[in-house]
């Protein structure tokens, strides 16, 4: 799965693949390869905060480990949708980073697991530790304009969804409970936490039903 469009999305260089054999991609690239069914996702960024984590396909995200505390984090305006077939992309800006940056959160699902129903989902369990496998994905960059910006990808705490994303289409609404998202590289979709690497605590709501 590829996303497209934004400028912004565009110099990320990440895609999301959703084939029929598994493998899509989190959040922007100029690049798309579509299929049916299940999911999978594909990127090259950086950044983790913690212990190490597996990057293995199936793998967790790991061991997020101590250290210095997660820099507090909100949801800002909406800027964009992307769908394909068996995902679909939110994009939003960050807020309680330096102002100055371009920092987004993509807020994405997939057909990895079955339908998407609402309830609350612990972004710490599989298939959700695990970028490559997950059915509801965050992923926040910094700078998201820079060649590599530093991407963070969820480690633990609560995913509300109230409207589920059932046709794809980005018509969805939820809250984050406590999310820590831990500074990780993605490499051919596998998130892979960076020891020592910092995080982010967000919390906050969005909602994409009456397209804004």
């Amino acid at each position: 799965m590829g996303w497209i469009g934004l400028g912004i999305v565009a110099a990320s260089g990440c895609s999301k693949d959703t084939g029929g054999d598994g493998g899509g991609g989190a959040g922007a690239s100029p690049t798309t390869t579509s299929t049916t069914s299940s999911t999978t996702h594909s990127t090259t960024s950086t950044t983790d905060s913690g212990g190490g984590g597996g990057t293995g396909p199936q793998g967790g995200s790991g061991g997020v480990g101590g250290g210095q505390p997660c820099t507090p984090v909100g949801v800002g305006p909406y800027v964009d949708v992307m769908t394909e077939e068996g995902g679909s992309n939110l994009i939003y800006d960050i807020t309680g980073l330096d102002p100055a940056s371009e920092d987004v959160l993509f807020i994405e699902f997939y057909d990895v697991a079955g339908f998407q129903t609402a309830g609350s989902f612990d972004l710490s369990q599989a298939p959700d530790d695990q970028y490559k496998t997950c059915a509801h994905c965050l992923v926040a960059y910094e700078n998201f304009n820079d060649a590599s910006p530093p991407a963070f990808f969820q480690a633990s705490g609560t995913l509300h969804v109230t409207m589920p994303d059932i046709t794809y289409s980005g018509v969805t609404a939820g809250s984050f409970e406590n999310v820590k998202l831990i500074e990780v590289t993605i490499d051919d979709s596998v998130s892979t936490p960076i020891p020592g690497g910092r995080c982010l605590l967000l919390n906050g709501s969005w909602d994409h039903t009456g397209g804004g």
